[in-house]
């Protein structure tokens, strides 16, 4: 169970982005894994996970040098 919770977290959270700690680009270390709390209804279980993890989050008109990887219609991939 906790291998599977391990590689979950891992592949749910890296390469995602939120407007308090910015892009995640890796999971470095896993500190906590909570006990889980199944969820009524549907049999589901959640735990609550406390981790480290390499975090990129640019500021409003920060310069950041890289090379252009991909363009589309919404964003730029450096």
């Amino acid at each position: 169970m906790l291998g599977f919770l391990k590689s979950k977290l891992y592949l749910d959270v890296k390469g995602t982005c939120s407007e308090q700690f910015g892009y995640i680009i890796a999971v470095k270390l896993i500190l906590d894994i909570g006990k889980g709390m199944v969820l009524s209804g549907s049999g589901q279980a959640e735990f609550v996970m406390h981790y480290w993890a390499i975090v990129f989050k640019p500021f409003k008109g920060e310069m950041v040098d890289g090379m252009v990887r991909n363009v589309n219609k919404f964003s730029l991939a450096l």
